[in-house]
């Protein structure tokens, strides 16, 4: 069975998230603004490109549903939904090296010798939020294909409780479960033309899950390749910022000492004018009192 990740990952990105800081490119100067808006246009390509991967989801969504619905179902029918999830998986596939280009892009920024605080904060926040859109996406799709695949199984057991074959939903589970396309054909001995018939749909309704255990598990493989590149670049921007933190508490610390000195030196000026003062005053003090003794009574 394929490990329901995307709660754990979820929670780790929402953990994991730095404070958004929002940065008008327009204040930066000319050429931070030209390739922080180069950026800006790539990440929101990528957005754009995650909400149509939203829309198809949502429409693979309503078909699996119309699906269910049917007694029978066509083989064209089942193209359309194998056809529509090959379609997400290729759309994620080329969302992969969008957001590598991205990651990339921030990397050989932080080796650049112009290097901005600013352009980091602004790259990195769009990142964040690419990310956290991209999962609530998957989180999306993750969450209609387990619903789909539970109510499959609750459509099969009320199949074959008709068709005579009183199973537990435990039983029923257990053979949706289970990897071999002939799980049904083993355990389930048709007597009945209907009865056949409702091995038939259950034995398809069952292949059809397989394939969608399959594509889940590629779909939660990209999935996890992409968290981990872009928590990746988190982590190299949160070090360069933890740098910069770190220089700019070093610059205060500087200034302290500096508004120190400044003030120790003028405390010294002060007291040497004092001292200059006051020995003024003695000498002053003593020229008047040799000019009263030497003056004629």
């Amino acid at each position: 069975m394929t490990r329901d990740r995307f709660k754990e990952l979820q929670e780790r990105a929402r953990q994991d998230a730095p404070a958004q800081v929002v940065i008008d490119p327009r204040t930066l100067p000319n050429d931070d603004n030209a390739h922080t808006m180069d950026i800006l246009n790539q990440t929101e390509e990528v957005r754009q490109s995650i909400n149509r991967l939203e829309e198809r989801i949502k429409h693979l969504n309503q078909k699996q549903v119309a699906v269910l619905g049917k007694t029978l179902v066509s083989p064209e029918q089942k193209f359309e939904l194998e056809r529509a999830i090959d379609e997400i998986k290729e759309h994620i596939n080329a969302l992969r090296p969008r957001i590598r280009e991205i990651d990339l892009s921030v990397r050989q920024y932080e080796k650049s010798e112009n290097a901005t605080v600013a352009q980091l904060r602004i790259r990195k926040n769009r990142c964040e939020q690419l990310k956290m859109r991209l999962q609530e996406v998957l989180h999306l799709f993750n969450n209609t294909q387990v619903e789909y695949k539970r109510r499959v199984s609750r459509r099969v057991k009320k199949q074959l409780d008709l068709a005579g074959q009183n199973l537990s939903s435990e039983d029923v589970d257990r053979m949706m479960e289970s990897n071999s396309e002939e799980v049904f054909y083993r355990e389930i001995n048709p007597l009945t033309l209907s009865a056949q018939n409702v091995l038939e749909d259950a034995t398809s309704r069952h292949n059809e899950i397989l394939r969608l255990e399959r594509s889940i598990r590629e779909l939660n493989d990209i999935f996890v390749e992409v968290y981990e590149l872009v928590s990746m670049q988190d982590s190299l921007v949160n070090n360069i910022a933890k740098n910069v933190e770190t220089a700019a508490e070093y610059t205060h610390q500087g200034n302290q000492m500096i508004t120190r000195a400044v003030t120790y030196k003028k405390q010294a000026q002060r007291k040497t004018i004092i001292l200059i003062l006051v020995c003024i005053g003695i000498v002053l003090a003593l020229l008047l009192l040799i000019l009263i003794l030497v003056m004629p009574r």
